[in-house]
């Protein structure tokens, strides 16, 4: 890059490589993902929890990834998939303290090491019962926020006692992915849209 002093500085950075995977739900492709290689058993279950097929570990058969990661197949308890959980509440969590928000800025200054390698990923971090206990980084914000709410799925966290922090913005369907988690917090350095203000207030989020 070239400097104000029109000094130019040469500076390598590690291009990003995506990777492809197909889901296929009770034998029926469901999803095309453009993602990273890794934590792919959280994206694909975090996935079906933010889209409001399933909401429990309990409703899940099996997961089974290929060796090469490029297809998923997964096996419901039921043959159909969940109803769209939307019943986030005001009062499933209580006033979060400052301490973790500034916990979750200070996990974010210490960056990723994608991040720090491509400047191409946005980071999420998941924090349960007040302490930050996962972090990932994803081609897009909304693969990094899938993941955290799938770890929370097979670590069999109680979402109401989960909070999430995105690098990424906050449009309306990311508050989305939140409020059919059940988790009650979300925060970001970067600003939400109007909508996506009006939707959280409308869920107490």
């Amino acid at each position: 890059y070239v400097g104000r002093n029109g000094n130019a500085v040469e500076k390598s950075e590690m291009p990003l490589s995506g990777h492809r995977m197909d889901v296929y739900i009770n034998d029926v492709l469901t999803m095309k993902l453009v993602c990273t290689p890794k934590d792919l058993p959280g994206l694909v279950l975090g996935r079906m929890v933010s889209e409001g097929m399933i909401y429990s570990s309990e409703e899940v058969e099996y997961l089974y990834i290929c060796e090469h990661g490029t297809r998923a197949r997964v096996q419901l308890v039921s043959e159909h998939c969940g109803l769209v959980n939307d019943n986030l509440s005001a009062e499933v969590m209580d006033t979060p303290s400052m301490g973790l928000l500034y916990e979750f800025d200070e996990a974010f200054l210490q960056d990723m090491p994608l991040h720090e390698a491509t400047w191409s990923t946005p980071s999420c971090f998941l924090a349960y019962q007040g302490k930050i206990v996962y972090s990932c980084e994803d081609i897009g914000r909304h693969n990094a926020l899938d993941k955290a709410i799938g770890y929370a799925l097979m670590q069999d966290y109680d979402f109401h006692e989960c909070a999430v922090f995105t690098t990424g913005r906050l449009p309306i369907d990311m508050i989305t992915k939140v409020i059919r988690a059940g988790i009650p917090l979300v925060a970001s350095k970067k600003t939400p849209t109007a909508e996506a203000v009006k939707l959280a207030q409308e869920y107490g989020l």
